[in-house]
């Protein structure tokens, strides 16, 4: 308390040190100066970048290999895909997913430009947010076509955190093209230093927020 007088004396001026009591009060004020009420400063919560939506139920598989279902410029199972990025490509297609159990998944839209790293940090850490193929897939083939569903089909992007088949955690962007009618399918390091832009969604195994 003694460094607290100290402060108060050197650096406000008695028309500050007036306000002040008035605005707790006097025997508040004799109060906290003879140490009966103990306080301390609470950081302001920090603004959550993302939006709970809603969730949705998500296929597993008992064998999901990326190469036969993710084809560019082919349609398998009713979903139309227009474009695979390099990423994916050299990442994904080798990789074969075994008995993924059916999950249900949480929808967030991002309120504000984040990176990778603050999303998964708010929704609780690469464990809670990693998701599979197989349920991205089963996602894609309520939507093949661009139809509404959980997945937005207006040209903004749907973002998957899923591990490659060395088990490295990638971004996993899925957006429909109405232009060409057909999905982009690409892999993104989530070290990428660009953002994903508000309005985005983001699909998670669990989540915190």
């Amino acid at each position: 308390m003694t460094q607290l007088l100290s402060w108060l004396t050197k650096d406000w001026t008695i028309g500050q040190l007036n306000a002040l009591v008035k605005k707790i009060g006097e025997e508040n004020a004799r109060r906290i100066l003879s140490d009966e009420i103990q306080f301390q400063l609470v950081e302001p919560e920090k603004p959550r970048i993302l939006e709970f939506f809603s969730t949705t139920t998500a296929r597993g598989a008992k064998e999901f290999i990326a190469k036969d279902n993710f084809r560019e410029g082919k349609e398998t199972d009713g979903v139309s895909i227009i474009w695979l990025g390099s990423n994916f490509k050299s990442h994904f297609l080798g990789k074969i997913e075994e008995n993924v159990e059916d999950t249900e998944l949480k929808i967030h839209r991002l309120r504000e430009y984040s990176r990778d790293i603050p999303i998964i940090h708010e929704l609780g850490g690469e464990e809670i947010v990693e998701t599979s193929l197989s349920h991205l897939w089963s996602l894609l083939k309520r939507q093949g076509q661009g139809e509404d569903g959980d997945l937005l089909t207006n040209g903004y992007a749907n973002i998957f955190y899923i591990r490659d088949s060395q088990g490295v955690l990638w971004a996993v962007r899925a957006l429909w093209f109405s232009g060409r009618r057909g999905w982009y399918v690409e892999a993104y390091s989530i070290e990428y230093p660009s953002r994903w832009d508000g309005g985005y969604q983001v699909f998670s195994r669990d989540s915190v927020a």
